[in-house]
């Protein structure tokens, strides 16, 4: 699947994309979903070296070596994943390359199509009700834009006492609409007793549909493509600080 996502400045930080598909329940799904797997491991091999494992009956992940590439799939759920395989303990050490958030987002995004070609060859019907796209990054406080700062402090909120640590949660609905709705996680971590002090955010922007959609090649084209498009211009809003403008 040919993409093209628009750069961010979430490219020139180590921060690192999932996406995840919420699926509508379905017994039918359960007892088909384990005939997909030698379908979708077919379409990796023998251009890709793979890792399957199951996690549970209808479940499995199925891991692209040395691409740092999971896709884990569930009665419930189709997690597409990228993490840094060397990534260093120490969270503010950047030695690791750094892959760009909006390229690693277009390779997720074809692992998906992968894996909507699976379930057609098995004739596995899946329907989704939500889609997300997640950032999440754990940076030195001086690669973090002023707009996250800013986000810090309004989680943190007014104290009498020093505060030295954060680990902070909010969910905010940004839109609704008689087909759908979004909404994001906001969740900030920092600790000033760090040397040197860090900042972790994690962003979940999530598109809900009150009808189900089908999963397959059209999805990814015109549903993801505008879910990951509207999602940036989210993360764009949160750094520069009018997440939560009016309109």
């Amino acid at each position: 699947m040919q993409t093209k996502t628009p750069a961010t400045w979430l490219d020139a930080i180590p921060a690192i994309p999932y996406i995840g598909l919420a699926l509508k329940p379905s017994f039918q799904t359960t007892m088909l979903l384990t005939g997909s797997v030698g379908a979708l491991a077919d379409l990796l091999i023998p251009s890709k070296k793979i890792r399957v494992t199951n996690i549970a009956p209808g479940a499995f992940v199925i891991e692209v070596l040395k691409e740092g590439i999971s896709i884990r799939v569930t009665p419930n759920n189709i997690v597409a994943e990228f993490q840094y395989n060397n990534i260093p303990r120490d969270p503010v050490n950047l030695s690791v390359e750094m892959r760009p958030y909006s390229s690693t987002i277009d390779v997720l995004l074809g692992y998906l199509g992968n894996v909507s070609s699976a379930f057609r060859e098995t004739k596995t019907k899946i329907e989704i009700y939500r889609f997300g796209l997640v950032a999440q990054a754990m940076c030195p406080l001086e690669m973090i834009p002023p707009g996250v700062m800013a986000l810090k402090e309004k989680l943190q909120g007014s104290w009498n006492k020093p505060i030295i640590k954060i680990d902070s949660l909010v969910t905010a609905e940004l839109a609704s609409g008689k087909d759908k709705r979004d909404l994001c996680h906001y969740k900030i971590q920092h600790d000033d007793h760090a040397d040197p002090p860090f900042l972790g955010f994690h962003f979940d922007w999530q598109r809900i549909w009150e009808t189900p959609v089908l999963f397959d090649s059209s999805a990814i084209h015109r549903l993801f493509g505008s879910c990951v498009e509207d999602a940036l211009n989210h993360f764009e809003a949160i750094a520069e600080g009018s997440y939560d403008d009016e309109h």
